[in-house]
């Protein structure tokens, strides 16, 4: 499904993505502004290759190694193959035309309800512009972000929430998150003041400076 997903609608402070908003999409390239008779059409042509390959594979003299290969290959693929084995005969599994006519069905709900509002805009005489651009995150992005912050980058982030004369909700949350993961940075802060707690970069550093 091309739905996007929010991984952060989850907002506990265990999820490290509670500060962010991600969309989620399937790589797979799938047209849900095409309409749906066309949809069906297209669905139609490949059950009919199904049904070819199938017969093909029921008549072929496929030795014991290369059948096996063939089975465990479907297997795989799962969902998105048409074909299927029952016992020694390969089938065509229409429910998986059904399914993809179903998701398309229900995924151009959301897409047309964009399409209509835009089309409405034009019948008005408005200009309708493209007001956002989608970012491709690569893999390092998302590892940074599921990786626990060193100590000095917590230390970083208490004393930027510190600075700050007025706080989000989201952002009290983080600062009370920090300061009870890193009692000591509190510590620092009320002892010897935000300047010379930038100044450190160890906890090591901090605790001398207690002391």
């Amino acid at each position: 499904m091309d739905i996007p997903q929010i991984a952060g609608r989850i907002r506990t402070k265990s999820n490290p993505f509670r500060n962010k908003i991600v969309h989620i999409f399937n790589p797979k390239v799938m047209n849900y502004y095409l309409p749906f008779d066309e949809m069906k059409r297209k669905t139609d042509e490949e059950l009919a290759a199904a049904e070819e390959r199938v017969q093909v594979l029921n008549e072929s003299k496929l030795g014991e190694v290369a059948r096996k290969q063939q089975d465990d290959e479907l297997k795989k693929l799962g969902a998105d193959t048409y074909i299927i084995k029952k016992g020694d005969r390969y089938e065509v599994n229409d429910m998986v035309a059904q399914l993809k006519l179903y998701q398309h069905w229900t995924t151009r709900i959301v897409y047309r309800s964009a399409e209509a509002l835009q089309e409405s805009y034009r019948q008005l005489g408005m200009a309708v512009v493209q007001t956002y651009k989608w970012d491709i995150a690569d893999e390092n992005i998302v590892k940074d972000i599921l990786a626990t912050p060193q100590f000095r980058d917590r230390l970083k982030r208490f004393c930027d929430l510190k600075e700050k004369s007025v706080l989000t909700d989201n952002e009290r949350q983080e600062l009370e998150s920090l300061m009870k993961r890193d009692p000591i940075l509190e510590q620092g802060y009320q002892q010897f003041g935000l300047s010379q707690l930038r100044r450190t970069r160890t906890k090591k550093a901090i605790k001398a400076l207690i002391e």
